[in-house]
């Protein structure tokens, strides 16, 4: 069984369209807001930060690496589910 369990909400996600540079000043503000980051990761179709809120509900905030288009063909492929850890 993981951490969050088997059943219910895993956690919320809310795209950015700012691109890695958003996506790493974000980063940088919840750091100094104090809030929990549990990951940082490099999906095969974008990148994203977790964190928790002060409640300690898991949060997403991610950008996409590709356009739409090159995107649906890359889950088309099977490599959607692909996560690295990685650094901002």
């Amino acid at each position: 069984e993981s951490e969050y369990g088997t059943a219910g909400l895993s956690h919320i996600a809310f795209q950015i369209e700012g691109g890695i540079d958003e996506l790493r000043e974000l980063h940088d503000k919840l750091v100094a807001y104090g809030a929990e980051i549990t990951d940082i990761t490099e999906h095969s179709v974008t990148k994203s930060v977790y964190f928790k809120d002060p409640d300690g509900n898991r949060l997403e905030i991610f950008c996409e690496k590709m356009a739409a288009e090159e995107a649906r063909e890359v889950m088309r492929g099977g490599a959607g589910a692909t996560a690295t850890p990685m650094t901002l």
